[in-house]
């Protein structure tokens, strides 16, 4: 390569890093402090104090029993935008789910706010339960506030990451799911603004560790895993393989007991 030409290639990469750099710089200090780490196994402290959107003084371990998982939501009731989308999406995934809500699982929406009331609280989940299925809903659908430290605990138990903006009085955070154990073990995350009710089933499964499920729903255990990398559960193709290798086996058992028994017939007619 040429001495001009070795000049336009460290010119060109300079100029690349640099532009990486400052394009890195420019983004606010806000966004890059937000954010999820996932903290899976991790026990969050159940014994956090909240207020409800009644007004009753509560504790976190007021929403976990024994055979049911808990959907932990975080959010604030003054969110313009964000945390409307993503109830939404939740009510629309509970929409296919209302024979399990209750029974396997509960949810607790929390607000990162201090300055929230329960009367906020109160308004927002009757904005929501007011929509298909949102008398079903009520009983087992928690929005609580409470102050600076107890929520500041749950959300770094959790990993869920978030910075208020005092330019806009905003809080900004990240759109999620967490998945918690009758016991109080993170298990799952699932993100964005739309969960599918599948993907929530199977949260919620892995979540129960197998307690209490059907034989249809422990084949489903069986044949699909969460993959972290479309961060939804996806058909197991091992899994899969062992399946029907299994089924193989059987027909061809069926097969030939039958056989065996033609032939033993026909030898004694």
């Amino acid at each position: 390569m040429s001495g001009n030409k070795w000049l336009v290639f460290f010119l060109s990469c300079f100029f690349f890093i640099s532009g990486s750099l400052s394009a890195v710089e420019e983004i606010p200090l806000t966004l890059r402090e937000v954010g999820i780490d996932e903290h899976l196994e991790t026990q969050i402290p159940l014994a956090l104090p909240f207020i409800d959107q009644d007004g009753n003084a509560v504790s976190l371990k007021d929403y976990f029993f024994k055979d049911k998982a808990v959907l932990l939501n975080l959010a604030y009731y003054s969110c313009p935008m964000l945390c409307h989308m993503v109830v939404s999406g939740i009510m629309k995934s509970l929409s296919g789910l209302t024979a399990q809500l209750g029974t396997d699982f509960e949810v607790v929406t929390v607000s990162v706010d201090p300055k929230d009331t329960p009367e906020l609280a109160g308004t927002f989940k009757e904005r929501y339960m007011t929509e298909d299925h949102g008398d079903i809903m009520r009983p087992f659908w928690h929005f609580l506030v409470g102050q600076s430290e107890p929520i500041t605990q749950l959300a770094e138990s959790v990993g869920f990451k978030y910075r208020y903006n005092e330019k806009t009085s905003q809080f900004a955070h990240s759109a999620g799911l967490i998945f918690i154990s009758p016991d109080g073990v993170v298990k799952r995350y699932l993100y964005g603004l739309d969960y599918s009710s599948f993907d929530v089933k199977m949260a919620v499964l892995e979540t129960l560790g197998r307690r209490n499920v059907t034989p249809v729903e422990k084949l489903l255990l069986f044949c699909y895993n969460y993959d972290p990398q479309s961060k939804k559960y996806v058909k197991a193709a091992q899994q899969l393989m062992k399946l029907g290798g299994v089924v193989t086996i059987i027909v061809m058992g069926i097969i030939l007991v039958r056989a065996i028994r033609r032939n033993q017939y026909g030898r004694s007619s």
